[in-house]
C-alpha cells in the first residue's frame, strides 16, 4: 500500500487506554501573566473549546505552554497557584511569564482538546542551568531528594570494620594486584580488577569485583525501599544524585585504596591461546 500510494499515511483512531503516561505527571512549561489583553481572550477561548463544566471565568485560569510540543496548551486555575506565584500574578509582575513550572494534569475529559493542571513548583528562570536541570530531574522523575533518616539508620555509622565471621567465609583478595578504573577524582570505586599470574607467562587469572553493597542494603527494609524507588545514580555536571547515602556509596560500598571492603567477585583462568 504504501508503495503504490507513497502520499498516503496509515490512519487510526485510539480505542482505549491500558495505562496512563507518567509523563502526565510531569509538565514543564511557562505560565501567562492573568488577564492580559489579548491573553485573556484566548484563555476564555480555550475555556469554551474545552468545554469544561466547571469553568466560569476567564479571570480565575492562566494558560500555562508546555515546552514539549507533544502537549497541548493547558489552563491553570489561579486559586491552586503556590501562593508565592499568587502574589506575584496579583502584583502584575511580568517576570513570572519568564518562570519555569512543574506542573500536572488533572483533568482531561474526552469532550475536551484543553486538558486542566495545577502548578506544583516555580523552578526558576528559564534561561538558567539550575532551573533547566530541575525540570529535567522533574519531568525523568528522578528523585533528588535527601535520603530520610530511616534509610539513614540503616546505614552504620564510621569508622567501620569488616566483621571477623566475614573473614572467615569469604575469600580474600587484599594480596592480589587490583585496581579500578575511574578517574583520580572518583570516590564511590563500586568495581574493580585484578590480574594473577597462574601459570608463568601462560595462564593468568583475571577478576571482577563489585563491592557488596546487598551486605548493607537488607531487603525489605527502608534503605532498600528508597534504592528500588531511586534504581540507579545520576551523574549530571555540576553534582551527582546518588542511588544510595554518601556514607555507603562513597565509603562503606566505595573500594577505596588500602580499605578492607566487602565484594562480590568473578574470576576467570585466561590463557594465551
Amino acid at each position: 500500500m504504501m508503495n503504490s500510494c507513497p502520499s498516503k499515511r496509515p490512519t487510526g483512531r485510539v480505542v482505549a487506554i491500558i495505562k496512563k503516561s507518567p509523563r502526565r505527571q510531569a509538565v514543564i512549561g511557562f505560565l501567562t501573566a492573568k488577564g492580559e489583553g489579548h491573553l485573556r481572550q484566548n484563555t476564555e477561548h480555550f475555556m469554551k473549546k474545552a468545554q469544561h463544566k466547571i469553568l466560569v471565568s476567564g479571570e480565575d485560569y492562566l494558560q500555562l505552554l508546555p515546552k514539549d510540543p507533544k502537549f497541548p496548551k493547558m489552563l491553570v486555575n489561579f486559586r491552586n497557584l503556590p501562593e508565592s506565584a499568587k502574589e506575584r500574578v496579583v502584583s502584575g509582575d511580568e517576570t513570572i511569564k519568564r518562570e519555569l513550572v512543574a506542573a500536572q494534569i488533572d483533568e482531561w475529559s474526552d469532550e475536551s482538546h484543553i486538558p486542566l493542571a495545577h502548578v506544583i513548583h516555580i523552578l526558576g528562570r528559564g534561561g538558567e542551568i539550575e532551573p533547566q536541570i530541575a525540570a529535567i530531574l522533574f519531568e525523568n522523575a528522578i528523585c533528588a531528594a535527601n535520603f530520610s533518616p530511616e534509610s539513614l539508620a540503616c546505614v552504620p555509622d564510621l569508622p567501620w570494620e569488616v566483621p571477623v565471621k566475614e573473614f572467615e567465609t569469604r575469600k580474600d583478595f587484599r594480596n592480589i594486584c587490583t585496581f579500578t578504573i575511574d578517574p583520580s577524582t572518583a570516590i564511590d570505586l563500586d568495581d574493580a580488577l585484578s590480574i594473577e599470574e597462574i601459570v608463568s607467562d601462560e595462564v593468568f587469572r583475571i577478576g571482577v569485583h563489585i563491592a557488596d553493597a546487598s551486605y548493607f542494603v537488607l531487603p525489605k527494609t527502608a534503605l532498600d525501599t528508597e534504592a528500588q524507588i531511586r534504581s540507579t545514580s545520576v551523574y549530571i555536571q555540576q553534582h551527582k544524585i546518588p542511588m544510595l547515602p554518601p556514607q555507603l556509596s562513597e565509603e562503606l560500598g566505595s573500594l577505596l585504596p588500602g580499605k578492607d571492603r566487602l565484594a562480590l567477585s568473578v574470576t576467570w583462568d585466561i590463557g594465551r591461546s
